[in-house]
């Protein structure tokens, strides 16, 4: 009886002091499950973005799909919060800090090139801050372009100009493309801004980049952008010699060449009053794009200055039924007052009561 007494007791010491080693042996095995979890979960991230990096120049719909694939909480993917350690001051900080950089621009990139409107710079922030200004670096650069294309949709232009000013001065080699879309974007908004020679300077620099060199249609770009910063400088001989070049060029679509007409309409008719060429060329641009206010408005002004009121009053007209812009409002009344006495004093003058 002592003997079975003894043995139970034995086997009962020996079982506590094997559940602390199999507690640790479990707890062993649950994290190097957990670690390959998450080294296996890293991977496919890995796998996703270097996928979706080179998909994005010649397919960014589908590249934006593979980003959209990554499973996002907070707008945030997930194998950002993977890894996590405390820095000095206690605050959790993620070894995953260039997977998030590479993932906040490739998703800035492929919403922009799919024409997503850019509402917010927190996913580029996050680029920049990570590749920095120091080294000239394509993702240093593009982080800064695409910071700028984001300032551009959210209409903080002078933001955009900075941050395309930096990206400018990033790109390690000149004759990358999108160093030429930097100064595109630079001079269109220097044009909005009214600072017409640095957007000339600015046009030309694009005018003689790699990207213009070897596609006609971005010389078409480059010609028609620096006629109007010419013409807004009062430059009229230039933007004219670039205009009509501009509408040769049929490498440029076609919505931009006949865009090209109005910006002739305005020239020869308020600058240099000639105003049958003025109608031809208006005509050519209603004849595409139909009727809009500030074609019929530049119509009626026309029409009248070729003393042609009855016409001139029926654009006006129009015009009064378009729009609801202010000034477009004044201005055909202003043209109408002036038509309207013209068509008054002529049916005077053919009126019998006068003889």
């Amino acid at each position: 009886m002592e003997n079975n007494q003894l043995s139970i007791i034995n086997y009962q010491l020996r079982r506590r002091r094997e559940f602390p080693v199999l507690l640790i042996l479990l707890l062993s095995l649950s994290l190097t499950s957990c670690r390959d979890a998450r080294s296996s979960l890293g991977r496919g991230c890995q796998e996703a973005l270097s996928r979706a990096e080179a998909l994005m120049e010649d397919s960014p719909r589908v590249a934006r799909a593979v980003l959209d694939s990554l499973k996002i909480v907070n707008r945030t993917p997930s194998f950002a919060r993977l890894n996590t350690s405390k820095n000095k001051q206690g605050v959790k900080k993620s070894s995953n800090r260039k997977s998030l950089a590479l993932y906040a621009l490739l998703r800035t990139q492929a919403d922009y090139k799919c024409r997503v409107r850019l509402t917010s710079d927190s996913l580029p922030l996050i680029a920049t801050n990570y590749y920095g200004t120091k080294r000239k670096t394509q993702r240093s650069a593009l982080a800064q372009y695409y910071l700028g294309c984001a300032y551009s949709d959210m209409h903080r232009d002078l933001d955009a100009i900075d941050a395309l000013l930096r990206a400018t001065t990033l790109f390690p080699d000149t004759t990358n493309k999108y160093y030429a879309y930097s100064l595109f974007e630079l001079g269109r908004l220097y044009m909005n801004h009214q600072m017409n020679d640095e957007a000339i300077a600015t046009f030309n620099r694009y005018r003689l980049s790699e990207a213009c060199k070897s596609d006609s249609m971005n010389i078409g770009y480059a010609d028609y952008y620096t006629g109007i910063a010419s013409l807004y400088k009062g430059d009229n001989f230039r933007a004219d010699s670039l205009f009509q070049i501009v509408i040769h060029n049929t490498k440029i679509p076609t919505s931009s060449r006949y865009n090209t007409y109005f910006q002739l309409a305005k020239l020869y008719f308020y600058e240099w009053h000639k105003a049958e060429e003025s109608l031809d060329y208006i005509n050519r641009y209603i004849n595409y794009f139909g009727e809009n206010e500030a074609a019929t408005i530049l119509k009626g002004d026309i029409l009248s200055a070729i003393h042609q009121p009855e016409l001139a009053y029926n654009y006006y007209n129009k015009t009064l039924q378009q729009s609801t812009d202010i000034y477009a409002i004044c201005t055909a009344y202003k043209g109408l007052a002036k038509v309207t006495s013209q068509i008054n004093k002529r049916l005077s003058c053919n009126s019998p009561w006068m003889s």
